[in-house]
């Protein structure tokens, strides 16, 4: 999943994807390598897609189809985008030093 695709995957796929962690929080963060970014925004739309973007679009104020479009394989979102999306998972942003 380190590869950003053309095609991001379904909700059943991405509900596959997660099965094999303890929760979303251990998925994201075994998904995520800081040295390919894009690793993270992805893990977080798959986790977006299992909880459901509808959802999530009426929590973080931000469309559906914005979000859609974000967390695309051609999407760049914000960091305010990232930030939102992970607030209405139950999630925030915390900067650690590095290892």
């Amino acid at each position: 999943m380190n590869k950003r695709t053309e095609n991001a995957p379904k909700k059943s796929a991405c509900k596959e994807m997660i099965a094999g962690y303890a929760d979303e929080l251990e998925f994201i963060d075994h998904h995520y390598n800081p040295q390919q970014p894009d690793s993270l925004v992805d893990a977080i739309s798959v986790v977006a897609r299992v909880r459901g973007m509808t959802k999530i679009a009426r929590a973080s104020g931000i469309s559906r189809d914005g979000l859609y479009k974000a967390f695309s394989a051609r999407g760049n979102p914000s960091l305010n985008t990232v930030m939102k999306v992970l607030w209405c998972l139950g999630y925030k942003l915390k900067v650690t030093p590095k290892d």
